[in-house]
């Protein structure tokens, strides 16, 4: 007899039967994925990388697999405060909104980068998500994204909550962490 389950400890897969049953009860919860990119290693040390990545992730999608909305600001609305709806930045005399979800627009800043597919350097890089379904479920979706939107090559390694936290406190994960 279970009273309780958190959306990061269930595999969403069961959610479908466990609705069925008469004493099951979902309510909502306040959550936020980051994905933390290490600023002092390349790729992740140019702007227009990160900026391209966040361009080429799909948060609509990523919120459906978490039966949620997009969270575009980490602070919960309150009264009177509109969220931003674009982020433009200027690069070479072009305008990119970041907010966006625009993969045209990614490649571009990434070709910019130095990162043009075939005629560049190849984007290779690690993606360290926490070692539960959701975490590898979350990490396999940025990186089939990032992939598709990009021609990325994105290495998923899982490790413990403990050691996720620990490296992004103390500086030692490399390339990207969720």
């Amino acid at each position: 007899n279970v009273q309780a389950l958190y959306s990061d400890s269930m595999p969403f897969s069961i959610v479908p039967a466990l609705s069925a049953t008469p004493d099951f009860r979902r309510d909502p919860q306040w959550g936020l994925q980051i994905l933390f990119m290490n600023l002092h290693e390349p790729p992740f040390d140019d702007p227009r990388v990160r900026q391209a990545v966040n361009m080429a992730i799909d948060k609509r999608a990523l919120a459906r697999y978490w039966q949620s909305e997009p969270a575009w600001n980490p602070i919960p609305a309150m009264p009177g405060y509109r969220r931003p709806s674009s982020a433009p930045v200027g690069v070479k005399g072009k305008t990119y909104d970041v907010m966006a979800y625009d993969p045209p627009a990614a490649r571009e800043l990434l070709a910019e980068a130095g990162y043009a597919g075939g005629a560049g350097r190849q984007f290779a890089f690690a993606l360290t998500a926490a070692a539960s379904e959701a975490g590898r479920q979350t990490a396999e979706i940025v990186r089939h994204q990032l992939e598709k939107n990009l021609g990325a090559e994105v290495r998923v390694n899982q490790v413990e909550n403990r050691l996720l936290g620990a490296g992004l406190r103390d500086g030692t994960a490399h390339g990207a962490t969720l």
